[in-house]
């Protein structure tokens, strides 16, 4: 198989950004329609509690630990298991780096929002 050039990882990097940013900007509208907040002033400031929120989750995932998603039942039982210690390291090594990989995404991504709704709010006033 073929490694990935760089210029390929930043630009599978920046769709996914988007990506994920759009979805976001149009779920935090969308909820702001449905609960009666449909000024662009509200929806500046759900935007700003939006990014906050996912701040937050991605803060929590640093210091908690484990990925949404990720086998917490073989990281519970990685210390039965008879594996060598190059074995279990590997794996601690892997897992914490898919944390700090999310935790770096979703931080970017919550960082973004606050931005975009401060740059909104700004606009608005």
């Amino acid at each position: 198989m073929k490694a990935e050039s760089k210029l390929a990882a930043v630009g599978r990097f920046v769709k996914q950004f988007t990506l994920i940013e759009i979805v976001i900007l149009c779920l935090a509208g969308v909820v702001c329609w449905l609960t009666g907040r449909q000024t662009f002033l509200e929806y500046a400031y759900g935007l700003i509690w939006v990014g906050v929120a996912i701040s937050a989750f991605a803060a929590l995932c640093f210091f908690g630990g484990n990925v949404p998603g990720g086998n917490t039942r073989y990281n519970f039982g990685g210390t039965l298991l008879r594996q060598s210690a190059y074995e279990r390291t590997k794996f601690i090594i892997s897992n914490h780096e898919d944390n700090l990989s999310f935790v770096t995404f979703a931080g970017l991504n919550g960082l973004t929002t606050i931005i975009l709704g401060v740059i909104l709010l700004n606009y608005v006033m």
